[in-house]
């Protein structure tokens, strides 16, 4: 039999997961830029250009980010294409040139890189048609912008090798490849793009979906592909956030598990790969414009409170542990409940003091 206590905090968590129906004012803005490069082969050319379609359609209609924020370079099709939709050294460059003059440090940005890469002569590239995009010649476009955090999805073949020379304070770097080595065409962005679509990035089904619940389901996809079609998988992807350009096997507890043993207890006492990404939302929670800026944030701070002393559960009596719980669930739940009265406020209804 479920007890009572448990009922509660069944009944709390909903509460504090449910979302809201209104779209209201962000905290910050995110800029996504879609870069898919050379096909090569007939095979793959009309594949990036799907994959990078459908990233950008589910950006703007399942995650809500504004369609002037996604900008997409491609391989096109026909000569007759667009200005400025056409993929190589030189758009790549003015795209970039122009997010300077609308990025602010409040934003974040996000970079997908859909193709093929290679590692030649200790240099890591993104096969574009003409002269290729380099890891370094990607860090000197970043760093002529100043975002609050950069995040990479790199699911291009030998793309470790980005890592090593993108990595930094506040940003998230994803590779499709554990090394340089695996070159064979990779399937990481396909579950990347599915994960988001379906839905299955939310893994913890907050009705969030951090960087990092996408890139790992979008490992663990990749993963069950390559073994229900008896194939020996050529790519294992990575992550890299804090900074050491090195990079953390996905999921995270893989990467743990993998150490050795006698070095388990510095991996943990370091700060291990993932917090950062698990910070940043591709799909956030949305609030009723007309709801208090304090309110909303004692809020979002009640669930950090909720998540901390999730982590500590292994240290607490459960008793201890499901009392403390208990409470900052109710008071999640509470503030929660007082946002949604703001959903169908009319401006006329509004307190006096705002």
């Amino acid at each position: 039999m479920i007890s009572p206590r448990l009922c509660r905090l069944a009944l709390c968590l909903a509460a504090v997961i449910s979302t809201f129906a209104v779209s209201g004012e962000t905290r910050a803005a995110a800029h996504h830029v879609i870069l898919c490069g050379s096909g090569g082969e007939a095979e793959y050319s009309p594949r990036f250009r799907e994959w990078g379609t459908r990233l950008k359609d589910t950006l703007a209609l399942r995650l809500g980010v504004a369609p002037e924020n996604i900008h997409v370079l491609m391989e096109q099709e026909t000569a007759s294409a667009p200005a400025g939709t056409t993929i190589s050294l030189e758009s790549i460059q003015g795209l970039f040139k122009g997010l300077a003059q609308s990025l602010s440090a409040e934003d974040d940005l996000f970079v997908y890189l859909i193709g093929h890469g290679s590692y030649l002569k200790n240099a890591s590239k993104f096969q574009i048609p003409g002269p290729d995009l380099s890891a370094e010649g990607l860090e000197a476009l970043l760093a002529e912008l100043s975002p609050r955090r950069t995040i990479i999805i790199a699911g291009t073949s030998a793309s470790a090798g980005f890592i090593n020379v993108l990595s930094g304070p506040q940003r998230v770097v994803c590779a499709a490849s554990k090394s340089a080595t695996e070159v064979n065409a990779t399937e990481f962005m396909r579950f990347f793009i599915e994960a988001l679509e379906d839905g299955s990035a939310d893994r913890n089904r907050d009705e969030r979906i951090s960087v990092l619940e996408a890139s790992e389901q979008a490992a663990a996809l990749t993963a069950s592909w390559y073994t229900t079609s008896t194939l020996i998988a050529t790519e294992h992807s990575i992550l890299d956030d804090n900074g050491d350009g090195l990079g953390s096997r996905l999921p995270i507890e893989l990467a743990l598990s993998e150490a050795p043993a006698d070095d388990l207890a510095a991996v943990a006492a370091t700060s291990p790969d993932g917090a950062l990404a698990d910070s940043i939302y591709l799909k956030d929670f949305s609030f009723p414009a007309s709801a208090p800026k304090a309110l909303i944030d004692a809020y979002l701070t009640a669930l950090e409170e909720v998540k901390t002393l999730k982590a500590r559960k292994g240290e607490l009596p459960e008793a201890d542990y499901y009392a403390q719980l208990e409470t900052l669930l109710i008071k999640a739940s509470r503030t929660h409940r007082e946002i949604r009265g703001y959903a169908d406020v009319s401006p006329e209804e509004l307190p006096a003091s705002r």
